[in-house]
This record gives structure tokens, C-alpha cells and sequence, in this order.
């Protein structure tokens, strides 16, 4: 194929893209805006001292008054992405017309590893700058298809790679975004080919979260959906997205029930493959007619620590710019201006870029909800539905930790490393539209053990211990170590 046939077949994939995915009429529908905004009218999802706290942090991000770039190991080595960390990701969807240079700086002060990006300006500039940061791209592949075009291409025999266009910084591909179930064997054979073509590249597919209808899953349940996939397709990581908090108050039980479900049979896939978890999660707001909430600090950090919790190891964080809807609002607005929802990425990246060196050792056993002596009422089904898939996992828990307990609901994740140290991620859930609903979660052990408390990445405690009480911020998490050398 000549070259410019090529390049422009390249640009005709990314406008389909652009057309279908990001510019949808779903997204931007007058009568779905109606209903949203009718629903957050009647039961609003507000947080208590919000607007005060967004006043506050956009001066301090109009001064650009932020604290030194968050330190963090490469998120590129040699071309390929760092697996060994906790990776941290954000993503630039659409052409990113108004995106400069100084967004990559940037991206690279808040602590990112890696950027998603569709194409256009967004991708060119990408591939030129990011490299100076160690920053990994994931974009569409020069000669590759793209989702549904897998399929005709598999289909029409032109599935190849002889006119894959390699680049140093492009450190993975795009492949099929959200497929349904009746894909996954072709997904399957693709993942090989690819493989065998590109060894030292990443083919980035990323499934529905639950929620969808079954036509979309074309399974009878969430968890069967992931499992076919786990099933079908040989790679060493599972990706969805979810978002889970609402512009209306009406929808937060059974959102959040969804949510965690989704998280549930994912990691759950995840263990039991030996794979890596994968997530996007809301940074963003006011997208998707209105349905999705503008979120704060402290819901951006609940959803970080619950997806570590549930052993993520990449997190990619929606999105630098804002995407999905005319009224979007990202870490950037529509024109390119710096909002607060950077200020709150780059906070809790600082946390997780400082954790990464020791929560990257471990991986996820399973997980519980903490026993209560009061429960989130918005979290009670979500509660119930997780301790049920637990036992039927018939995990309970590990031996060195005899119970658990809270003054409100919290979530525990555990783990265990390769030299047989345990240790704990604890989230509190207590109240997520509350910026000062701190909580005490207590921890009794089967014996004295040596304990290592790490709060917002940083090792704050070290001692042997038969009982640890903690106190816990609104939506934080306390990682701790039992009986483990961290090599400190």
C-alpha cells in the first residue's frame, strides 16, 4: 500500500472514531439533559462544604500554585510500557486542537505514566514530547484496524501488520473498545497475531463495565461476560471502565452496587488468570448529557484506593481533556484553561507514585467489607452483594488478621507478596460526600506480628503489634504490612 494511501486510511479510522465514539449524539441528546438535570434538581449529589472548597482550589490552580512535579519512575523503558509499577494514566480523546507542548509537561508534573490518545494534533505532539518524560503512548496504530474493523478485517483477509508505522514512544495500540461477548474469539486470535508480529508492544483492548445490557454483553450476566473474555483471550491484563458517581442522588444505591461489582468480577478474573487489573476511573464531570457528577478530591481518591484495594495495577484517570458531551469538564476546559480536577489528579498521583515501590510486590488475595457499627445506607447493598461473592469465592480473609472492625463501613483489601509477607488496604467508605467523614478501623491480629502503616504513600509507623487502630481520612486508604521487608 502506498504510503499516503495508507496515512489516509489512517485519518479516515480516526474520524469514524471521532464521529462514533466521541461526538455522539447520545452524549450531547437536549431530552436526556432534560431528565438528568430534572433528577439532580429533585435529589442533588452535592458534597457538604463543596463550593467553598472549588473556590479555593481554583485560585490556588489559577496562581498555578501547585507543589514540586510528582516524582515517578518511568512510565516507558526501552519502547514498552513499565510493568513493574503501579501505572497511572490519563487520556486526550479527542484531536486536542487547543493541546500545546506545555500540556505534556504537565501531564508529566501531575505524575502520569502514560496517555491514551486517539489521534489527530493531540497524538502528533504526544509522540514528539513525551518521550523527554518517559511517558508512554497508547494510541491508534498506524496500519492497524480498530475495534469493529478487526472483524471486517479478519473477515476480508487483510489482517496483517506489514503496514504497522513503529514508533519509540508509542508504547502500545489501540484495539476494540467495549466488545461484545461474540468478538472475544476473534479478539482471541487477533491478541496472538499481534503478539507474534509486535512482542515488545501493547495491544490495548478494554471491556464493558456491568451495567450494560445483556445485547451489549451478549452474556446472561456480568461475571459470564468476563470470564468468556478471560477464556477467549490469551493477554496478561483485563481493562474496563466505570464510573460511578451520578449527578443525581437517586441513582447512588444501585450505582454504587454496579460499580463494585464491575471491580468484583474483574479482579476476581484477574486472580484467579494471573493477570493485571486494569481501570478507568472519573476525574471528569457534567458528561453524558449531564449523567455523570463533576467529582471532588475526595470521591477521585475513593475511587483510586477501591480500585487498589481490588489489586488495579494501572488506573488510568478520565480524562486531561474534557470528553463525551459539549459541557464536559476535565482536567482542562474546553479551551484549554487548567480546572481543579488537575489539582485533585496530581494530589492523589502523589500518593500513589510514592506507594507504588511497595504496593507494586504485592498482589490481591480477595476482599471483605470490615464489620460496622454503622453502616453507609448508600453503600448497603453494594456491602451485602461483595461479602456474598466472598464467601462464595470462600475467601474469608487470611490467617494473620483475626477481625476487622469500624466505626462506619470500610472497605479491606488483601494481599500477600512473593516472599509470603501479608498485608492490608483499608478504604474508608463512611461518608463519600463529605470531605471531613474521617473514621477509626481496627485491626486485630492472631499474634504479634511486625506492622508497617503507610498513609498517603509515606511510611508513618513500624512496630510489633497484636491490635493497630488507624485513623482514616474521608475516602482515604492505609496500606499496612505485616511480617514484610520492604528492603528499606
Amino acid at each position: 500500500m502506498p504510503k499516503a494511501k495508507g496515512q489516509n486510511a489512517v485519518k479516515e479510522k480516526l474520524r469514524e472514531f471521532h464521529r462514533r465514539v466521541i461526538m455522539n449524539d447520545p452524549f450531547n441528546k437536549p431530552a436526556m439533559i432534560a431528565v438528568m438535570d430534572a433528577a439532580a434538581r429533585i435529589a442533588p449529589n452535592r458534597s457538604r462544604n463543596e463550593d467553598a472548597n472549588r473556590r479555593r482550589d481554583r485560585e490556588t490552580v489559577a496562581r498555578e500554585d501547585f507543589p514540586a512535579p510528582v516524582p515517578h519512575a518511568p512510565g516507558l523503558t526501552d519502547g514498552s510500557l513499565n510493568r513493574e509499577k503501579i501505572l497511572m494514566g490519563t487520556a486526550i480523546f479527542d484531536g486536542g486542537d487547543t493541546v500545546t507542548p506545555r500540556d505534556f509537561e504537565l501531564i508529566n508534573d501531575a505524575g502520569f505514566d502514560f496517555l491514551i490518545t486517539c489521534g489527530g494534533k493531540a497524538r502528533e505532539l504526544a509522540l514528539e514530547t513525551c518521550g523527554a518524560y518517559g511517558i508512554a503512548v497508547i494510541s491508534v496504530g498506524e496500519g492497524l484496524p480498530l475495534s469493529e474493523g478487526i472483524r471486517a478485517a479478519a473477515e476480508n483477509g487483510t489482517l496483517d501488520f506489514s503496514q504497522y508505522r513503529d514508533h519509540p514512544v508509542q508504547a502500545g495500540d489501540m484495539g476494540w473498545d467495549e466488545p461484545n461477548a461474540a468478538d472475544f474469539p476473534l479478539i482471541g486470535a487477533y491478541v496472538r497475531a499481534y503478539r507474534e508480529a509486535l512482542p515488545n508492544k501493547f495491544l490495548f483492548n478494554n471491556l464493558l463495565p456491568d451495567g450494560s445490557m445483556k445485547s451489549q454483553l451478549g452474556a446472561d450476566s456480568y461475571r459470564e461476560y468476563v470470564d468468556r473474555w478471560a477464556e477467549c483471550v490469551d493477554a496478561d491484563y483485563i481493562s474496563l471502565d466505570h464510573y460511578p458517581f451520578y449527578c443525581s442522588a437517586l441513582f447512588n444505591r444501585i450505582g454504587f452496587r454496579i460499580a463494585l461489582n464491575t471491580y468484583d468480577c474483574v479482579a476476581s478474573a484477574c486472580r484467579r488468570t494471573g493477570r493485571d487489573f486494569w481501570i478507568y476511573t472519573q476525574t471528569q464531570g457534567d458528561w453524558f448529557a449531564h449523567m455523570y457528577l463533576r467529582v471532588t478530591f475526595e470521591q477521585i481518591k475513593w475511587q483510586v484506593y477501591t480500585a487498589l484495594c481490588y489489586g488495579a495495577r494501572s488506573i488510568i484517570q478520565v480524562a486531561y481533556r474534557p470528553a463525551w458531551g459539549n459541557d464536559a469538564y476535565g482536567m482542562t476546559d474546553k479551551e484549554g484553561r487548567l480546572t481543579e480536577q488537575y489539582l485533585y489528579a496530581r494530589r492523589i498521583n502523589a500518593e500513589v507514585q510514592k506507594l507504588s515501590p511497595v504496593l507494586s510486590r504485592y498482589r490481591s488475595l480477595g476482599v471483605r467489607f470490615a464489620d460496622a457499627a454503622r453502616e453507609n445506607s448508600v453503600l448497603a447493598p453494594a456491602v451485602k452483594q461483595q461479602n456474598k461473592s466472598s464467601d462464595a469465592q470462600g475467601f474469608f480473609g487470611i490467617p494473620e488478621v483475626k477481625r476487622v472492625f469500624a466505626q462506619s463501613t470500610a472497605l479491606a483489601g488483601f494481599f500477600e507478596n512473593a516472599e509470603g509477607g501479608k498485608a492490608l488496604m483499608l478504604v474508608n467508605c463512611r461518608d463519600l460526600f463529605d470531605a471531613s467523614a474521617a473514621q477509626e478501623i481496627t485491626m486485630e491480629l492472631g499474634g504479634e506480628h511486625r506492622v508497617r502503616v503507610y498513609r498517603k504513600g509515606e511510611q508513618v509507623s513500624d512496630g510489633r503489634r497484636e491490635r493497630i487502630r488507624v485513623r482514616i481520612g474521608s475516602c482515604d486508604g492505609v496500606f499496612i504490612t505485616i511480617d514484610a521487608d520492604e528492603g528499606e
